[in-house]
């Protein structure tokens, strides 16, 4: 919803956690902007929702936005901003095949007072509509609002197989829980401490789950039956709709606030005793009052089980636990299927905002919140987002500009690749009017823009098709001075790029 740009929130946008992540990243009055991607891997796309005002002048923001989000080739006039239909061709946009409502839109007027109309429409550039191209939308019922909700269908394959297990907090209040441990962990296994607490757990897991499936199944279709009754009785009640009021935000300090030298001298330094006490061996108690730093409430972990399992069963695991976290720290050796449980035991550090408060008295440095971005991978979606509450950095996605260049999880594309070429044309353009002579143009294609291309180079396996762009200019410039194509070469490039005692 966009009630942060727009006190009337005209824009709703609604997904399933379970299938897909969407990652937001632009909303204003009259747009939302974001990044949705499947769970399972096979699916990926950016989205743009959209409730255009009423009057001309109003939409001309809109439009601007709009072809600020596409990927535009050539340079952007004031001129064709100007309507819905300069907008759709700058951005390379089209219709995507609907079913469902004609209209879209009225105002829910009785009998003839009523007027219906079409006004909104989903959008796909070319690319999108080659790669899904059975995508369907569906214009559904309004219900209580006045525009109907359009469902997008890619009509994508999803992975298929199980689900991974989950521990949840319920099912160990159940009275055969106990029971469940005390089985698995009545069976004997041979190998290491580690490999055999693996084994236990692994029985355990495939108790809750028959636990689960036999106590708690579909509890999903009874949320949602309850949820169909809820809407209906809601729909018989009058809508009291109250505005709440904005808590106002404090003020930022009117000055900049220097560095507190009396902080850095108070910097205390650990004694040989503590220095001695951190490498002292782990204990049995040490191990209690890590497992009780954890909260019970926290989403498990990856092996699906969380710190309610080792409380409330600690009595029949723990011996069995004990002596595994110690051998981990006696011999450094951490089996691969229990790296994640034991990771379960480690407490999370509170307010660890902190330090940035820290730093900022120590240094008279300040952080900016909202100016900066957290970068993660490999991480659940259940820890990135606990994360991202407990620091308050937004979420950043990739890619993003660090030092002058792109940084990507994928291969740079020629997309990618066009600040390198916008920066190699600006430098030619500065140079072009002022009347160089070949040798000074050769000086500065070897020395400038070369400098600019190998700096790149350095990091970046390059397309060719950006080599040879800048070869391309590099070229028209040393013969003719400009950046536009020339017929004017008297040498070939593949021969003037040759050392000089080979002739180049």
């Amino acid at each position: 919803m966009n009630y942060s740009a727009s006190p009337r929130g005209r824009i709703w946008v609604g997904w399933k956690h379970q299938v897909v992540t969407v990652h937001l990243t632009k909303c204003t009055e009259q747009l939302i902007h974001g990044d949705v991607l499947a769970k399972s891997g096979n699916f990926q796309t950016a989205f743009t929702a959209v409730y255009g005002l009423h009057s001309v002048e109003t939409r001309r923001p809109l439009w601007t936005d709009l072809i600020q989000l596409s990927t535009v080739i050539n340079p952007v006039h004031d001129a064709e901003t100007k309507d819905f239909e300069g907008c759709i061709d700058i951005a390379d946009l089209a219709e995507i095949k609907s079913c469902g409502n004609f209209f879209c839109w009225s105002n829910k007027g009785q009998g003839n007072a009523r007027i219906s109309s079409r006004i909104d429409r989903a959008l796909g550039n070319i690319d999108w509509h080659n790669k899904y191209v059975d995508a369907v939308v569906d214009f559904m019922n309004p219900g209580l609002s006045d525009h109907s909700p359009l469902l997008l269908n890619c009509r994508v394959e999803w992975a298929a197989g199980g689900r991974p297990f989950k521990i949840f907090n319920y099912m160990a209040t159940h009275v055969d829980f106990l029971k469940i441990v005390q089985d698995g962990w009545a069976q004997r296994c041979t190998g290491s401490l580690m490999f055999s607490l693996w084994q236990k757990l692994k029985v355990v897991k495939g108790g809750l789950k028959t636990l689960h499936q036999k106590e708690f199944a579909r509890l999903d279709e009874k949320i949602d039956l309850l949820r169909q009754e809820l809407d209906e009785v809601q729909s018989e009640l009058a809508n009291d709709s109250t505005d709440t009021e904005l808590q106002h935000k404090e003020s930022a300090s009117p000055h900049l606030t220097g560095i507190d030298i009396e902080l850095v001298r108070e910097v205390k330094q650990l004694s040989p005793l503590a220095a001695e006490n951190l490498i002292q061996p782990v204990t049995n108690k040490g191990i209690d009052e890590a497992l009780k730093g954890i909260d019970v409430n926290k989403a498990p972990g990856i092996d699906g089980l969380n710190g309610l399992f080792f409380r409330k069963a600690w009595d029949i695991v723990k011996e069995e636990v004990y002596a595994a976290v110690k051998n981990f720290f006696q011999t450094g050796h951490m089996l691969r299927q229990v790296n994640n449980i034991v990771v379960t035991l480690v407490p999370k550090i509170q307010n660890a905002t902190q330090a940035f408060s820290k730093f900022s008295a120590a240094s008279g440095l300040e952080a900016n919140m909202m100016k900066s971005e957290l970068y993660l991978a490999g991480v659940p979606d259940s820890v990135a987002q606990s994360i991202l509450a407990k620091i308050g950095i937004p979420r950043g996605s990739f890619p993003f500009k660090y030092l002058g260049v792109p940084l990507s999880t994928r291969k740079l594309s020629f997309t990618d690749c066009k600040p390198l070429i916008e920066k190699t044309v600006a430098r030619v353009r500065s140079w072009s009017a002022k009347l160089l002579s070949y040798a000074g143009r050769l000086q500065l294609v070897r020395s400038v823009l070369f400098g600019i291309q190998l700096y790149w180079c350095q990091i970046f396996i390059m397309p060719k098709k950006v080599l040879k762009e800048i070869q391309r200019i590099c070229r028209c410039f040393l013969w003719t001075g400009a950046e536009g194509n020339s017929r004017k070469a008297l040498v070939a490039w593949d021969q003037l790029c040759l050392p000089k005692v080979c002739g180049g």
